[in-house]
Formats: C-alpha cells, sequence, structure tokens
C-alpha cells in the first residue's frame, strides 16, 4: 500500500506483480473501513438506546409518583354530584348568622366548589363541616 502511495506521488507506473497486491489491499481497506464505520454505527445507536431509556425511567419515576386513584375518578364521576348538592345546601354561608361560623362557611363553600367533581376531597369537606360547622348530614 506504501509502495503504491509512493509510486503514484512519483507518478511513475507500478508493474503488474503490484497491481495483484494493490486489489487485496484494496480489499482489506474497504473491509477495515466497514468495520470502523459499523463500529461507530453501533456506538451512535447504543448512545440513542441510553437516552431514550432514561426518558421512559424518568417517565415511569413519575408516573409512580403521581399515582392516579382511578377508583376515584370512576366513583366521583357518579356519586360526586349528590354529596356536593347536599354540602352546597348546608354549607352555604346564608345559613350562618354567627360571624366566625359565617367565615368558617364561607371557606368551606370555596373549597366545596373548587373539588365539586373530586368525591374524595367532598368526603373531607363533609367532616371538616360536620366538625367545625357543627351540622347534621
Amino acid at each position: 500500500m506504501a509502495a503504491q502511495r509512493l509510486c503514484c506521488f512519483i507518478k511513475l507506473k507500478t508493474p503488474k506483480i503490484m497491481n495483484k497486491n494493490i486489489g487485496k489491499s484494496n480489499n482489506e481497506s474497504k473491509t477495515i473501513t466497514f468495520s470502523a464505520l459499523s463500529i461507530l454505527g453501533f456506538a451512535y445507536i447504543t448512545k440513542k438506546f441510553k437516552a431514550l431509556h432514561k426518558k421512559q425511567e424518568l417517565k415511569r419515576k413519575m408516573d409512580i409518583e403521581e399515582e392516579v386513584d382511578f377508583n376515584n375518578i370512576i366513583d366521583s364521576a357518579f356519586m360526586s354530584e349528590k354529596l356536593f348538592d347536599t354540602l352546597k345546601v348546608k354549607c352555604h354561608p346564608d345559613r350562618f348568622t354567627n360571624e366566625e361560623k359565617n367565615k368558617l362557611a364561607i371557606e368551606l363553600f370555596q373549597e366545596i366548589n373548587k373539588n365539586r367533581y373530586n368525591l374524595n376531597e367532598l368526603e373531607k369537606l363533609k367532616h371538616r363541616a360536620i366538625d367545625e360547622l357543627e351540622i347534621i348530614i
């Protein structure tokens, strides 16, 4: 290979024996080039795969931390409206003449309206209303 480069540089004609070796070295260089490109391609794909795996792992961790309560979603869809209606009537601020209870009722009423579709929160607010406003539901 070095001889061929030297001959090309000097612009001499190479003998027929050297031409036979040139074909072999050319195949070898193609093989080496292919191998190098394969290794680089494998390294690139591996890097991309690791990055994708990290993204998926992070997403999985976030999903575990958020833990969606599907039972609450189903129950809220069917049962929150009835409890909301009961609480909005029983905890309405106009029902309380005492100024202290009226402020508590206003706060509870706002929370009830915020959580009108969340059955778990409405249950908590119901117990809070029973304890703080001393009402019977």
